[in-house]
């Protein structure tokens, strides 16, 4: 079974959509599956097998998007019965989806209910007129957009991640809609999944690791396979923000999972030992972190080390040796050792 995507509703039900095997719903309660598949025979059935999307929209009603057969809307009726209601694309009347290929089904902040189809157009449905007010998604860089990944900001700001053309900012609220934002470093303009955290930077997954991009000072920072990342390439649909802010971003070889919080630098912090004190190139054994050394071993090096070992480059270090310095210095990556010359011989020198 080919799972495309996974729902929890209000009731706390679960559904999931396939790509060949239809719609498939869990309920918990109950430990009960019910399955609903494509009949050519019924006509207010689930009209396709090939589920792409599924959303729920600030009324409570179940929407699904597919590969080839547009939009179905469950009703259900006062016994429970369920019946499907089929929006199509269609050239000769206005106020139809685009597309019957659905990309992704979403509801906004404000409770609106937004359609993304294939060729780049995004679709906003009227619960007045039961209809879709569309409009097409063009960008400096392609002049055919496909939407992989998306997500909401503030101010009415929805971010999309494409197939090559990079990110996209797109405003319901001003005229022009569309913005091109193409953070440095994004190679592929490739963008299979999008979050953004409680500090309003973007999180990218691409075909070459994570990048976290700040939207205000148009800033980046790089992860890689050295960071603990399932792989360099991901999946497109395939990253999720939990209710606690942790991100999920899945890929060719698993997913990754983290809380933004956690990867600011410089919080992270971790134990560092001592792994040899060399004097006069020898070295010299130290118990209970004490040192003996004679008058003329006035020349030594002390290497450390930090247990944190998902990347050692990026690890930073602050020493200092009482008696023999003025203030804290610095180092990082492989340079992880302190040398001292000719210090003038007294009692105890202390880190």
């Amino acid at each position: 079974m080919y799972v495309t995507s996974i729902l929890i509703d209000k009731k706390n039900k679960i559904w999931v959509g396939t790509y060949n095997d239809g719609l498939n719903i869990y309920d918990p309660v109950r430990n009960k599956f019910t399955s609903y598949k494509y009949i050519p025979e019924n006509k207010s059935g689930l009209n396709s097998n090939k589920i792409t999307t599924i959303a729920q929209d600030s009324a409570g009603i179940i929407w699904i998007g597919t590969a080839n057969q547009g939009l179905n809307k469950l009703i259900v009726d006062e016994k429970g019965n369920l019946r499907f209601l089929h929006y199509l694309a269609s050239t000769l009347f206005g106020g139809t989806i685009p597309d019957n290929n659905i990309i992704k089904i979403f509801t906004d902040k404000e409770g609106d209910l937004w359609v993304i189809t294939k060729g780049g157009f995004v679709s906003k449905y009227s619960y007045e007129t039961d209809e879709f007010i569309s409009y097409v998604i063009n960008s400096k860089v392609n002049k055919t957009i496909n939407i992989l990944s998306l997500c909401e900001g503030d101010s009415g700001t929805i971010w999309m991640g494409t197939d090559g053309a990079g990110v996209l900012k797109f405003n319901k609220k001003l005229t022009p809609f569309i913005e091109d934002i193409n953070p440095p470093g994004l190679k592929d303009r490739i963008v299979p999944g999008i979050l953004m955290d409680e500090d309003n930077n973007l999180w990218l997954s691409t075909n070459y690791g994570l990048i976290k991009y700040n939207t205000y000072n148009n800033s980046i920072t790089n992860y890689n396979l050295n960071d603990g990342l399932q792989s360099f390439k991901y999946t497109a649909g395939a990253y999720f923000k939990a209710r606690n802010g942790e991100m999920f971003f899945g890929g060719i070889n698993g997913f990754n999972c983290f809380n933004p919080d956690s990867m600011r630098p410089g919080q992270m912090k971790s134990k560092v030992v001592i792994t040899s004190f060399k004097a006069s190139n020898k070295e010299i054994p130290f118990y209970n972190k004490m040192v003996y050394l004679s008058s003329s071993e006035n020349s030594f090096t002390i290497t450390f080390s930090s247990q944190d070992f998902t990347d050692a480059s990026k690890n930073e270090y602050l020493y200092t040796i009482e008696g023999a310095d003025n203030e804290w210095k610095y180092t990082m990556g492989n340079n992880h050792s302190a040398d001292y010359n000719d210090l003038p011989p007294v009692n105890t020198y202390s880190e």
